[in-house]
């Protein structure tokens, strides 16, 4: 949001220079900035929109920590053979680094369910020289809030949830039978 504040405030400094018998150029800066407030507005009703789901259906902030998450291809990682090569690049990128064990015990411990990212690991977890030389292979930090669900649902209405709330989200399970999910900050992988 702060850049689209920017973004207006950069429109506002350029319909200030502009000669007052510019009607076009003043219409069009104009427009941009009822835009970008339209697209502000809109944000924050999805914002609110999301905090009724959350609520209605018992997600609880848990805790938030960063993630290091390899970037995906721009691909349908279900098509094709395309997520075995991407299982297949983790694994051995990860053993490149020592941390292979430690990502699966750390998954294992945790029970994947469902999501959408594919290969992900505490930071934390990682040491600062595989931190460099993953970096290398394209695995970036982002911030993951996990969430933890209060009310009973229903594995499949949590799954369908999870896919019209979150852009990246794994959903997994406890030794307790409880899910957690986690939501990754990411804006495009």
């Amino acid at each position: 949001m702060e850049n689209k504040i920017n973004s207006i405030e950069i429109a506002l400094e350029n319909l200030r220079k502009q000669p007052i018998n510019n009607k076009q150029a003043i219409s069009d800066i104009c427009n941009k900035i009822i835009f970008i407030a339209s697209d502000i507005k809109s944000e924050n009703i999805n914002k609110n929109h999301r905090k009724d789901i959350f609520f209605k259906n018992g997600f609880t902030s848990l805790s938030s920590t960063t993630m290091l998450v390899k970037k995906m291809p721009d691909v349908d990682m279900l098509e094709g053979n395309h997520l075995e090569q991407f299982s297949k690049d983790r694994e051995t990128e990860l053993r490149r680094v020592d941390l292979f064990n430690i990502h699966n015990q750390f998954w294992e411990a945790n029970n994947v369910e469902s999501g959408n990212v594919f290969a992900s690991i505490p930071l934390a977890l990682v040491p600062k020289n595989s931190q460099r030389i993953l970096d290398i292979y394209g695995w970036q930090k982002y911030e993951t809030i996990f969430y933890t669900i209060s009310k009973s649902i229903d594995f499949r209405e949590l799954e369908t949830l999870c896919y019209s709330i979150f852009d990246y989200y794994l959903i997994t399970k406890t030794k307790e039978n409880k899910y957690i999910v986690l939501e990754y900050l990411i804006s495009k992988l």
